[in-house]
């Protein structure tokens, strides 16, 4: 009886776990129409025995031929707003670096050095920055294209420098965010001001910020996060006070991947639970153009996947 019930168990496991017939997979795709008016829904039959289905429907973000691209040549356009107050001159820089040694984790000392030993570039004036006391002003488009061809991961800083015998100003940056600009009309953020462990989101997919630090170098002044303009921004300290010795604090994000996209992403249509015969697609475009659409229909199981890819277009007028 033991011997029985032990070959029941084996014959069970191999059961549980036998290779997909992946010459039963059969899948075809039909719409009601191809060519339509703006506002039309196009209805969609389905045949064969897919346990799975994804519509990639050609629109910006759904295309399936990106669904793996993470890079792209592009145009990376920082942009941000400043605002200072008090009237110390030149005490704001902006800066790019390419061979910045990062953050070593709590190790304060090290990363001071990194920051002391990497070559940074100077390209304030690339920005519009705030010139008068009070005065809110918009950076402008400032292209980092020449960093991007590098191949590099760059560090974009604020650096304060305060001088002696000089009342502190007090700086407001808010509206941080560097976009990659590709031919084809997408932007892609790959930067902004969520904080490290928060997500920034491309069409639908979700990527994590690399996020602002702090550190002051020389004197104990510091940049800190706020809300700036009912916005995420950063802040160095105000103190109208005279400067009894000079200052030096910085504020930088990265590494930010210049050349990054987020990959396109398909949408679910049938899960593995669904029935064929319940399924009931429509699908209506939102402004006018031809559409490369995909749909695959898939069978998958812990080891093995197998699936057919359907291309169709639609042109809508």
């Amino acid at each position: 009886m033991k011997h029985i019930l032990a070959a029941i168990i084996v014959l069970s496991l191999f059961s549980c776990h036998k290779a997909l017939d992946l010459d039963t997979l059969q899948f075809e795709v039909t719409p009601d129409r191809n060519k339509m008016t703006l506002g039309d829904t196009t209805r969609f039959s389905f045949t064969g025995n897919p346990d799975i289905i994804t519509f990639w429907s050609g629109e910006i973000g759904r295309r399936y031929q990106y669904r793996n691209r993470v890079e792209a040549d592009g145009t990376p356009i920082l942009r941000f707003r400043s605002r200072k107050y008090h009237n110390q001159l030149n005490t704001l820089a902006l800066l790019v670096s390419t061979d910045f040694a990062g953050v070593v984790g709590t190790d304060t000392v090290t990363t001071r050095a990194n920051i002391t030993s990497a070559h940074w570039d100077d390209i304030t004036t690339r920005a519009n920055i705030s010139n008068a006391n009070g005065a809110l002003a918009s950076s402008g488009a400032i292209s980092l294209s020449d960093y991007s061809g590098q191949g590099k991961p760059v560090y974009i800083a604020f650096k304060y420098t305060g001088l002696a015998g000089y009342p502190l100003n007090r700086w407001e940056i808010d509206s941080f965010y560097v976009n990659n600009n590709l031919p084809d009309g997408t932007s892609y953020v790959i930067a902004n001001f969520n904080s490290y462990n928060a997500p920034y989101t491309n069409y639908g997919v979700t990527t994590f910020n690399p996020g602002f630090v702090f550190y002051p170098m020389t004197n104990n002044y510091y940049w800190f996060t706020g809300t700036v303009n009912s916005q995420a921004g950063i802040i160095f300290k105000t103190d109208n006070a005279g400067l009894t010795a000079n200052c030096e604090s910085w504020a930088f994000i990265g590494p930010i991947n210049l050349r990054k996209v987020t990959p396109d992403i398909g949408v679910s249509i049938k899960a593995a639970s669904q029935n064929m015969n319940d399924l009931r697609f429509t699908y209506k475009y939102p402004s006018v153009g031809t559409y490369d659409a995909t749909f695959i229909g898939g069978k998958i199981n812990r080891d093995e996947k197998d699936y057919i890819v359907k291309p169709l277009q639609f042109i809508v007028q």
